[in-house]
């Protein structure tokens, strides 16, 4: 089978699996484009498309039986592949700022939210490599007992994971939606992105994606915020216009890391019509560091704002 996309007017064909029904097919597309969209902020967009056509479709290889462990509870076992329907896959190299990149309380929902809807369907997989340095491995092993991640994980301390599939750096293809032949049908991250959890969870049900009224914004998509004082909070505004010609409706404002806030006194912009978000910084770390706001509302596609800079104990004055 031969899986084909649209993308910038360009037809982009890859090797596929099976796939019954045209509806996730288009889920399939739609999810891509997020990812796609994401990532494009920060690289070609022809090159980001090319790591599309490399991951959709492909088999994401593990070990026959996985030492998963639960840090909640201390306990520790061998457990076999998952073999329900679907496997929501979300791998982290955890260098530093674990809170930034693993995002434990949003995982804890999402999975009490998918348990509650389709029960049994759904297993989640946790793999984290916080590498052989010990200090990492106990601050991350203390971080998901404090928060009570009761949901069993890989610390996958080996890199075996990387290994056997070696993910791109952009963090929206470290986040898989699996099949039961686990080989992936979706990519991206759905508890940074209210559109990929949707239609992570439409994909999943069957059902078709809604059809919104879409709209354009446009924004400075990247702010290099200079040097910041770590525990100090800083606050910046990013102004956006509605270049569309619907009406934008807001519907949430994330970000990737906790250390980061952002807000909006608007819900709508109409037409030509402009707002600012207010985004809040305080820096929990030395040295640089990126952080993403993710817009989400009746856009096609996902918008993000990166926030640069670097964080030092004292400025000189």
């Amino acid at each position: 089978k031969v899986f084909t996309m649209v993308y910038n007017n360009k037809v982009i064909r890859h090797k596929a699996w099976s796939i019954s029904g045209l509806g996730k097919m288009a889920m399939i597309v739609a999810v891509a484009s997020l990812a796609l969209v994401s990532c494009g902020n920060r690289r070609q967009r022809s090159e980001v498309a090319g790591l599309v056509s490399q991951w959709m479709g492909r088999e994401i290889v593990l070990p026959d039986s996985l030492p998963m462990s639960q840090y909640a509870s201390g306990a520790v076992s061998m457990v076999p592949q998952p073999s329900t329907e679907y496997t929501i896959l979300t791998y982290s190299d955890t260098g530093s700022c674990f809170s930034c990149q693993i995002k434990l309380q949003k995982w804890k929902n999402l999975v009490a939210k998918v348990d509650s809807l389709y029960h049994g369907k759904v297993t989640f997989l946790f793999v984290y490599n916080p590498g052989r340095r010990a200090f990492a491995v106990q601050e991350l092993s203390e971080k998901l007992r404090i928060d009570e991640f009761s949901h069993p994980v890989w610390l996958d301390t080996l890199g075996i994971f990387a290994s056997l599939n070696p993910v791109p750096q952009c963090n929206d293809f470290h986040t898989f939606l699996l099949n039961k032949d686990m080989r992936v049908v979706s990519v991206g991250n759905p508890v940074l992105n209210p559109k990929v959890c949707d239609l992570y969870l439409q994909m999943i049900s069957g059902e078709k994606p809604s059809s919104d009224v879409f709209t354009t914004l446009s924004y400075e998509p990247t702010l290099n915020v200079g040097t910041l004082k770590m525990g100090t909070s800083y606050t910046f505004r990013v102004s956006v216009k509605n270049t569309g010609n619907a009406t934008f409706s807001l519907h949430s404002l994330s970000t990737s890391c906790e250390c980061t806030n952002a807000t909006a006194l608007w819900k709508t912009l109409s037409p030509r019509q402009k707002g600012d978000i207010k985004i809040e910084v305080t820096p929990d770390d030395i040295g640089d560091f990126i952080r993403d706001v993710y817009i989400d509302g009746n856009l096609d596609g996902t918008s993000s704002i990166t926030l640069s800079g670097k964080s030092v104990h004292k400025i000189d004055i």
